[in-house]
């Protein structure tokens, strides 16, 4: 599955998924729907497989509900999360956007 199909797909994965992908980061990249182990780990052999962290199921339902990102397309939602699972933070452009309604 690529990762633009994860994004979309998380909301119907359980509460202890995680979605993980091939970096660098991009809308194709290789990904997976996997649980989080007991210790809320991404699974060793996801790891070795060459798949790292991108974010949590119930990280990637909250951003993708808030109301801006509601109104993107979803090529700009799919940016939206790569940009926010690379840096830990908001776009400029999202935040003008956020800033202007």
């Amino acid at each position: 599955m690529q990762l633009e199909e994860a994004i979309f797909s998380a909301s119907s994965a359980s509460e202890r998924s995680v979605l993980c992908a091939r970096e660098p980061f991009s809308p194709d990249a290789e990904a997976r729907i996997v649980e989080f182990t007991a210790e809320w780990a991404v699974p060793e052999d996801v790891k070795q497989e060459g798949f790292s962290y991108f974010l949590g199921r119930e990280e990637v339902v909250a951003l993708l509900a808030e109301r801006v990102a509601k109104s993107l397309p979803k090529s700009r939602q799919v940016a939206l999360l790569i940009y926010y699972a690379t840096n830990d933070a908001y776009p400029s452009w999202y935040n003008e956007l956020a800033g202007a309604r």
